[in-house]
């Protein structure tokens, strides 16, 4: 505005947020509304910075400030606040472009005005550019990587590639089912052979099964009956290392390489807390903590998927800290976009007046649905408003009858299970879960790296680490019917943009996950003498 009134100038701001509307005001406030036009995100921005007599950042902070190093390979005159960090060091302290104090806004528009009168030479600006080229980025990389994959090259000298065999329960629709299924193609695509080793070849992913996995199946009565095939097994093909996944699985899974007498590397993930497990569900889960006791001398690494079931492991069962990788779940994939961008079609989505919220999780005690039911039924007392269930369970009909006690059954529909749930979250106005434990809460990470935002229970361990304390979204005690129905009906959660949603869910990255797995195998392996 102060440039305005001394020069005939206008300027476009690329990007969106939550900032525009405000911005609009201003601008209409200060006079300039015709000289400045807001376009919105730019898949390619490069082409407005090459037409433009200057770049404008005014930024209070940069990580490092990527579009001053587009604008100078444009030949582009920079001027930018003096913010922390990266401009000044971009600039080199003011030699490529004007650094101004943040907030100056005189100053601010003598520099612009300064750049338009002698601006520098193009080539000049190009040539700092390059020392930000894709070139040397590589290169700078490549030195960063190199030593450590000479070091891997060591660990790997055989000729075969690495034999891991992966053991669980079945294909059911669950998350740590989904997760195996998912973590197997980026493993094989750093060549490491898989394969699936199940108590029953069954379960509602069946179809999802990875090309080329080997997979046997045991065909017990129960998952104790597994320890004699899968020891026969170990004796016979001698895996490097075996992997296995939930309680009575990995109990079973550590015992048969324990009695197996090979150098097979053991190595159990746990999913959930074993204290709230051993709580609720009865004495089937109250042993295994015992269980684990006695058998941790047979395994050479433990996995939690989240911080707070490793430490529930180091306290619960005496796990030694120094074997115990916290390694979230493979959950956010270059494929995600595309399965959360299939068509779904249901007829409140079409609506768009009314918010629709949703959940997803087998209908068990542990995911708490009665108490969002009770919070839907309060919601609905003080605005219209939609639920929609995905998954199945043994309560499926319970909550059906509680839905119709609460005269709610109009404004719920119960969807089973979902092969790709995906599409339901990316279309929702928010995703809600009300478990009274997690191990990680999956399904929060996928609606988030939707762009959908989150109401969950602050419940142990996951959400609140997922959410980083409420920072990307809110989180209400456990069982409070009242504090979550508030939580819906405020709407606060709309505060949170599509795009700071997604990237807060680069921690689950699948091919950063695949590598862990790889490297936690390595040091059992190690252990293990194989």
């Amino acid at each position: 505005a102060r440039l305005r009134r001394e020069r005939n100038v206008r300027l476009a701001i690329l990007g969106e947020g939550p900032e525009r509307e405000p911005l609009t005001k201003l601008a209409e406030e200060l006079g300039i509304a015709k000289d400045v036009v807001l376009l919105g995100w730019q898949s390619e921005p490069m082409k407005y910075f090459c037409h433009a007599t200057v770049l404008a950042v005014t930024s209070r902070f940069e990580g490092f400030g990527n579009v001053i190093a587009e604008a100078l390979a444009c030949g582009t005159p920079v001027v930018s606040t003096d913010c922390p960090v990266g401009p000044a060091e971009i600039l080199e302290h003011g030699r490529y472009g004007a650094l101004v104090r943040i907030g100056d806004e005189e100053g601010f528009a003598s520099a612009l005005g300064k750049a338009i009168d002698a601006p520098p030479d193009p080539e000049f600006l190009k040539r700092r550019a390059q020392e930000f080229s894709v070139t040397a980025s590589v290169s700078a990389y490549d030195r960063l990587i190199r030593p450590m994959a000479q070091k891997a090259a060591v660990r790997h000298t055989s000729a075969r590639p690495l034999r891991l065999a992966i053991y669980m329960n079945d294909l059911s629709g669950g998350g740590v089912e989904r997760m195996r299924l998912r973590l197997i193609p980026a493993l094989q695509a750093r060549g490491v052979e898989v394969t699936l080793l199940l108590h029953s070849l069954q379960g509602d992913l069946l179809p999802l099964l990875p090309k080329g996995v080997k997979t046997v199946a045991f065909g017990t009565s129960r998952t104790l009956w597994d320890l004699i095939p899968l020891w026969a097994y170990l004796r016979r093909e001698r895996p490097d290392a075996l992997l296995s996944s939930l309680d009575h699985n990995n109990v079973v899974a550590a015992f048969a390489c324990g009695l197996s007498g090979t150098k097979t590397a053991s190595i159990i993930c746990q999913h959930n807390s074993l204290s709230d497990e051993a709580r609720e569900l009865g004495v089937k889960y109250r042993i295994i903590p015992f269980l684990y006791r006695v058998s941790r001398l047979f395994v050479h690494q433990v996995i939690g998927v989240s911080s707070g079931v490793a430490e529930d492991l180091i306290h619960t069962c005496g796990m030694r800290r120094d074997i115990v990788n916290v390694i979230y779940n493979p959950i956010i994939d270059d494929d995600l976009l595309r399965r959360a961008n299939e068509p779904v079609e249901h007829p409140w989505f079409a609506d768009g007046k009314i918010p629709v919220f949703v959940t997803a999780g087998r209908m068990v005690a542990q995911k708490d649905h009665a108490t969002l039911l009770r919070a839907f039924a309060l919601l609905l007392k003080q605005k219209p408003a939609r639920l929609m269930v995905l998954g199945t369970g043994p309560l499926r009909e319970e909550l059906g009858q509680l839905a119709a006690e609460l005269g709610i059954a109009d404004a719920i529909d119960f969807l089973g299970f979902q092969a790709n749930p995906l599409p339901y979250f990316r279309r929702a106005d928010a995703f809600v879960l009300s478990s009274r434990h997690e191990g990680l809460g999956n399904v929060l990470v996928e609606a988030m790296g939707c762009g959908t935002p989150v109401i969950s229970t602050d419940c142990p361990y996951g959400p609140a680490e997922i959410l980083q304390n409420g920072k990307y979204g809110i989180l209400v005690p456990v069982g409070d019917v009242e504090a979550l129905a508030a939580a819906m009906a405020s709407e606060p959660w709309r505060r949170w943009s599509h795009d700071d949603l997604i990237a807060s869910t680069s921690r689950f990255q699948l091919d950063d996950i695949a590598l862990k797995y790889i490297e936690c195998i390595d040091r059992a392996r190690e252990a293990s003498g194989s």
